[in-house]
């Protein structure tokens, strides 16, 4: 009899502690909720301290690390999650993209790749993954692969709100791949999504100018100019 109401007792104090654990953890996503992620971070990290915590427990707590600057401690996190969370491709996937984009951070662009690549696998019908890819590719000179990517994002999210980055990446791996008239042809896209992209104009004014066609690029650095653009590699009067 006393065997039983020990393990009972040791049974309810489990329950007691897991109670207070899942208390913590939900206080933290109110505060992740609302972009308060020191006080978040603390109610995450309480709940793991109580009962090591669930593995969105850490989930969570990474991102609160990530956005505190804490990137190590972030890759901690995200790896405990994937090491113990299963096959879960809906959070699996951004915990693979937290971990690119932490990795390119760092400067640790192969490690960033690996993680692109692994997030795509489980975003295969979202282009955010490929779209970071890209990126990255296009900023090592690997404008190929990087054209690659971004053609295969738009065709995933062809009403994604992330499109006119798309095709601003797109069109400046194009042109500095030497393909002018596609860098046009891109530019003018981002154009049609958002008339007042600076970037843009100033883009295609530069590609314009390259093609030979000196007046229009006038036209587009001037429209830039409006738009609050200041930072010109080109003289407008070259």
């Amino acid at each position: 009899m006393k065997r039983i109401i020990i393990l009972f007792l040791f049974l309810t104090a489990c329950s007691s502690l897991m109670d207070i654990s899942i208390n913590y953890h939900n206080k933290g996503v109110e505060e992740l909720k609302a972009e308060n992620y020191r006080a978040a971070y603390e109610y995450f990290t309480s709940a793991i301290e109580t009962t090591e915590g669930l593995p969105d427990t850490y989930y969570n707590r990474a991102i609160c690390k990530f956005n505190l600057g804490d990137l190590e401690g972030a890759l901690l996190d995200f790896d405990y999650y994937l090491d113990h969370s299963g096959y879960r491709p809906v959070s699996e996937e951004y915990a693979h993209l937290y971990k690119g984009v932490i990795y390119e951070k760092l400067k640790m662009y192969k490690d960033a790749l690996d993680e692109y690549k692994e997030a795509v696998y489980y975003m295969h019908k979202y282009g955010t993954a490929l779209y970071h890819s890209g990126e990255l590719k296009s900023f090592l000179g690997n404008y190929k692969d990087a054209i690659n990517d971004y053609n295969k994002a738009l065709l995933l999210t062809p009403y994604d709100y992330k499109n006119e980055e798309v095709y601003l990446g797109l069109g400046d791996a194009h042109f500095n791949s030497g393909d002018y008239n596609s860098a046009i042809s891109d530019y003018s896209k981002v154009i049609e999504l958002n008339s007042k992209s600076a970037a843009a104009y100033k883009s295609r004014g530069d590609a314009l100018n390259l093609s030979g066609n000196k007046e229009k690029a006038a036209l587009d650095w001037k429209k830039a100019r409006e738009l609050g653009w200041t930072d010109f590699i080109k003289d407008l009067n070259n």
